[in-house]
């Protein structure tokens, strides 16, 4: 049985923290995705911040089709018509510009962050 001061003490951290241990409540959080939708031939948002680890899915609401495609050959939709999805999960932080293929004026940014490093 805990004590009195152990379980007041276990009570600011659950109140802090929502949950008794905060590391383990931090390590069970599922990683959360991202959508960049594809809008009046533009990308939105234009540039994204996901964490090593995260899938950013691109949701064509345009009624023609798109493509994403990465400026470096990472990743490559290939056609998405109106309606589509594509996803896409980014292992390694870094910058990967990305384009239209079809309207190359269309462009975008995924930023993947360090694990833990983006909001």
């Amino acid at each position: 049985m805990k004590s009195l001061p152990v379980l007041a003490a276990t009570a600011l951290v659950v109140a802090a923290f929502g949950h008794e241990n905060p590391v383990a409540a931090q390590a069970t959080a599922a990683p959360k995705a991202a959508t960049v939708t594809v809008k009046n031939d533009a990308f939105m948002p234009a540039i994204v911040h996901v964490r090593a680890g995260q899938t950013v899915t691109f949701v064509n609401g345009d009624d023609e089709t798109h493509t994403v495609t990465s400026d470096t050959a990472v990743f490559d939709s290939k056609n998405v018509d109106a309606n589509g999805r594509f996803a896409y999960t980014f292992a390694k932080p870094g910058s990967y510009p990305y384009h239209c293929a079809i309207h190359t004026f269309m462009k975008g940014t995924v930023i993947v962050d360090p694990s833990g490093a983006a909001p």
